[in-house]
């Protein structure tokens, strides 16, 4: 599954958090690397200043997750790692979408995770994100057009996804993408 970053676009907010992510656990040599090793096409679209309410093509945003993953060595995935990094910054404490960590504290994991629907909205201008299923330390997340998502986007979500509901208190949690049909299935597991 390779996904079509060019049936998408994500907001600036994305690709600059990312950068941010880069320069302050890595500094700005290995920022300046990432971005001269980026194609040119792309490092011009981010050689000027991003705009964080702006919309850029998906494909900016997974070539500056690949070529990061890549020259930054990553053991695991960078992906993954910046989604936590998200959620750590976004659902903390003083976090703009503190609120959403507060309901999931309050009403639950499936709770927290309909708020999703309206994060989604704000990053990428396809798809949804919507509960489809709950039971006892189970949910199961789709994703409609998810499909035309690379897979270090959907690996950076299920990241988010994951520290978020460890921020609302669950632990051993697992979050599992699988593509289906049109869609992308996520299946969420947890221990409260």
């Amino acid at each position: 599954m390779a996904g079509d970053p060019a049936a998408w676009r994500v907001k600036g907010v994305a690709i600059k958090a990312t950068l941010s992510f880069i320069r302050e656990n890595h500094g700005e040599p290995a920022e300046a690397e990432v971005l001269a090793a980026l194609p040119p096409g792309i490092a011009k679209q981010l050689g000027k200043q991003v705009l964080v309410s702006s919309w850029y093509p998906g494909q900016v945003f997974v070539e500056l997750t690949r070529v990061a993953d890549h020259h930054l060595r990553y053991s695991g995935s960078f992906a993954s790692t910046v989604g936590e990094a998200s959620a750590d910054y976004a659902l903390g404490e003083s976090g703009p979408y503190s609120i959403f960590r507060h309901k999931g504290l309050r009403h639950g994991v499936g709770r927290f995770l309909e708020s999703g629907a309206g994060l989604w909205e704000l990053y990428y201008d396809v798809g949804s994100f919507g509960v489809q299923k709950t039971s006892p330390g189970k949910v199961q997340v789709g994703i409609q057009q998810g499909h035309l998502f690379h897979p270090t986007v959907l690996d950076r979500v299920a990241a988010f996804v994951k520290r978020g509901i460890e921020l609302i208190g669950a632990q051993q949690v697992r979050v599992h993408w699988i593509q289906i049909a049109d869609g992308v299935r996520m299946d969420v597991e947890w221990k409260e």
